[in-house]
């Protein structure tokens, strides 16, 4: 059965399904079950229909099971395990489990697997718990060694009281010890602090910004940076996402190209961006974009065709199995939103205005105006401000972010001559000013603001959206229908 509304076509089940899933989602939001879980889902759930007709039916019951495996993975991992009471416990032991996140100039939040507690009056204990630990930087004692990801690592302290919320567990940490660095961890951080002062030599700017851009390592005065582009609506530009990876597989793309010929390139790049994945960390925006390249070069390598919103469902499948907590997060969320409308809404405006925009133009404003339409309600959602400057605002620091990359990326390749460091410093330091003052410029315009404090309004936005993609061109001129359903 399917139901026709002006020139639109949907099968029934697909309304079906979004009706419950809206009215399911306005009451499990209260109690916390799905959280804003199941707005990617409806749009996969959509996507997977569309192209599959009633065969879609049978894929979203999977998804349903999927849904309910995701939510019970996610509360299982992160209930975790304390021996004694937090009031009790004074010590921890455990491993990082990401990189410190600088909250100022002088103090830290890292985030850590718990796997041994000590307590008051001698009491010890296994535990298997995820703790966020805040800490002064002066209180670390790192005896030479390098702190970031895969320490092991010992902090004395105490519990917050909030702790054992949902997430994770907080501790304020008085003191911390290293313990020990596994050898490829620390070949690994040993890297990232040559490539900090590798930047150094050129400007303060530059030591900040541009090991931020190429490999999101954290810096006191990132701060002000994500400020300015966040004011400017572009602060997808200081997060890791598939835009910097995708600047990376170019150029090892090419690199591999020229050396090995085509199938070498492709080869080199998806190995060189696991490389790339391990060295920045496993970031859900970054997850997202290295498995879909993934996907792609083993397409290109065994000549097959593909789809690339089949690309996009399988690597939200999987990402959500491996990691359900980093799926569940904002940035995931809208990594996924974001992609999903620039191949969806984006292309469509693409066709809608070709002739019209010449392409140089046309491209990145229709991808800069589908990742905005269908981002923007969760961000009202999230932080009650959208700022919509930010899709003109795209089509002037991308390029230019761009051109700033590319030159970094070959610096730190460069020796540390003084003729190299005039070279590119007199093209670096000018593009951080401009940047800056760009940035500066759109900051300037007022967002959009509102407050939503459910993800109904949310669903309900998203819905319209998804009718509008089943619209089919031409209908009322020629009032002829094809056959199928077009994306």
């Amino acid at each position: 059965m399917k139901l026709k509304i002006l020139s639109f076509q949907l099968p029934a089940p697909l309304l079906l399904v979004v009706v419950l899933l809206v009215i399911g989602d306005m009451h499990l939001q209260e109690a916390g079950a799905l959280q804003l879980y199941d707005l990617l889902i409806i749009f996969f759930l959509s996507a997977f229909l569309i192209q599959f007709g009633f065969k879609g039916l049978f894929s979203s019951l999977i998804i349903v099971f999927y849904l309910f495996f995701f939510q019970y993975s996610l509360q299982y991992r992160n209930s975790g395990y304390l021996p004694i009471s937090v009031e009790r416990i004074q010590v921890l032991h455990g491993v990082l489990s990401d990189d410190p996140v600088w909250m100022g100039s002088h103090s830290l939040r890292l985030k850590m697997d718990c796997t041994y507690v000590d307590g008051s009056e001698g009491i010890q204990g296994a535990a298997d718990c995820p703790v966020c630990i805040f800490i002064q930087r002066k209180s670390i004692k790192q005896d030479g060694s390098v702190i970031g990801r895969g320490t092991e690592i010992r902090v004395s302290g105490r519990f917050s009281i909030s702790s054992g919320g949902k997430d994770e567990w907080i501790f304020n940490g008085k003191s911390l010890s290293i313990e020990s660095n596994a050898p490829l961890g620390e070949r690994r951080l040993k890297l990232l602090a040559r490539i900090r002062a590798k930047c150094s030599l050129i400007s303060r700017d530059t030591e900040v910004l541009l090991p931020a851009l190429v490999l999101g390592m954290d810096h006191p005065s990132k701060k002000q940076f994500s400020e300015l582009f966040r004011k400017s609506g572009t602060a997808h530009i200081m997060a890791l996402s598939g835009f910097h990876a995708g600047l990376v597989g170019v150029l090892l793309f090419l690199a591999g190209h020229i050396l090995f010929g085509t199938r070498g390139g492709y080869i080199i790049s998806m190995g060189g961006l696991v490389i790339f994945l391990w060295l920045v960390g496993f970031r859900p925006s970054l997850v997202r974009a290295v498995s879909m390249y993934l996907l792609f070069g083993l397409g290109k390598l065994t000549q097959r065709s593909f789809n690339g919103l089949n690309v996009l469902f399988f690597s939200y499948l999987v990402h959500g199995l491996l990691d359900p907590s980093s799926i569940n997060s904002l940035s995931s969320q809208l990594s996924y939103l974001a992609l999903a409308g620039i191949m969806i809404s984006g292309s469509r405006m693409n066709t809608i205005l070709e002739g019209i925009i010449p392409i140089w133009l046309r491209l990145p404003l229709c991808a800069s105006l589908g990742a905005q339409l269908w981002t923007s309600a969760l961000v009202l959602t999230v932080f009650g401000k959208s700022y919509p400057i930010g899709i003109m605002a795209s089509l002037v620091l991308t390029p230019l972010v761009t051109l700033y990359l590319y030159v970094g990326i070959f610096w730190l390749f460069f020796p540390g001559f003084r003729f190299f460091k005039f070279l590119f410093g007199g093209i670096l330091i000018p593009l951080e000013r401009i940047l800056q003052v760009c940035a500066e410029f759109f900051g300037h315009f007022k967002p959009v603001e509102a407050i939503i404090t459910t993800a109904g309004p949310f669903l309900l936005f998203l819905i319209p959206v998804l009718l509008l993609e089943f619209y089919r061109p031409g209908v009322f001129i020629h009032g002829k229908r094809k056959a199928g359903f077009e994306l």
